[in-house]
């Protein structure tokens, strides 16, 4: 249920920005299966070395969840608050409060891949319906929610940002800020991820209709929310990713300098195989 949209939308006046910034972390992006699918199916992780990677299109390893997710729920954003992951799951459909955002806690990366949850729980907060989840980031102090508008919308009125003081603030729908992001994004794009490095926040945008690798995934580098929220960007570059037609992408998460980093081992490169042919092909599910 995520929403339509993405990229800024005049295009020449993103593209005069440059190359993006260099970020030494590394980068966890998630894919989901546009259709229902079983364990094992269904979420796959893709690691980066860097940003750069990222944006080369360089994955260092990759591996398919065992997590099998209700399928009336969709990835709505993932999340590292250096000691644990915290996936956002949204109901496909609108839903009241305690029955439209779910959060599922793992306690390790490799926890994540097993699908071993140590906590789950379906947040008090009630989505506007005209919006979805587009990304959560930790910035090492309170979490930020990404929400876009389902349709197309002016700078100023599509893209929303929530703060929550604590992960259980998220949890009861307890709002510290919020506001609208001045960002036009453009509307044959979405937002896919929503990451913090410490410093630096990344915004992902998808396509969303299949594309060739370079036309596929954007992303915008922002200096800090405020610099997210006027709409000033840092930089911005497409990747040269090519993602499964079959699936879309449901969050990325950016490490900070100390964090504890975990990656899948290159057992995984038979999958990472399949995931740059297979997976690294795609389209995505609508929203």
């Amino acid at each position: 249920m995520l929403s339509r949209s993405s990229l800024l939308s005049i295009f020449a006046a993103i593209l005069y920005l440059g190359s993006i910034q260099s970020h030494a972390m590394p980068i966890d992006l998630l894919l989901e299966s546009n259709d229902d699918s079983d364990a094992g199916s269904e979420l796959f992780l893709a690691n980066f070395d860097s940003y750069q990677s990222l944006i080369d299109a360089t994955i260092n390893s990759s591996s398919f969840s065992q997590l099998n997710l209700n399928s009336n729920f969709s990835s709505g954003g993932l999340a590292f608050d250096g000691s644990s992951y915290q996936l956002l799951l949204e109901s496909d459909v609108d839903g009241d409060a305690g029955n439209e955002i779910f959060l599922a806690s793992f306690d390790s990366f490799q926890s994540l891949l097993d699908g071993t949850v140590a906590g789950s729980s379906f947040s008090q907060l009630n989505v506007n319906p005209n919006f979805s989840a587009g990304g959560l980031a930790f910035d090492g102090s309170s979490y930020q929610l990404l929400l876009e508008s389902d349709a197309d919308g002016d700078a100023g009125n599509e893209i929303f940002l929530a703060s929550f003081d604590s992960f259980q603030s998220l949890l009861d729908g307890t709002v510290a800020s919020s506001s609208f992001s001045q960002l036009n994004i453009n509307p044959n794009f979405s937002a896919g991820g929503l990451a913090f490095d410490g410093s630096y926040y990344q915004l992902l945008l998808e396509a969303d209709a299949d594309s060739d690798a370079g036309n596929e995934i954007f992303l915008a580098g922002f200096d800090g929310l405020q610099d997210l929220l006027d709409g000033t960007i840092a930089d911005s570059s497409f990747s040269q990713l090519n993602i499964n037609s079959n699936f879309s992408a449901g969050g990325l998460v950016a490490y900070a300098p100390g964090d504890p980093t975990e990656v899948p081992e290159p057992a995984s490169w038979g999958v990472l195989m399949f995931g740059l042919g297979a997976l690294m092909l795609r389209r995505r599910r609508p929203r």
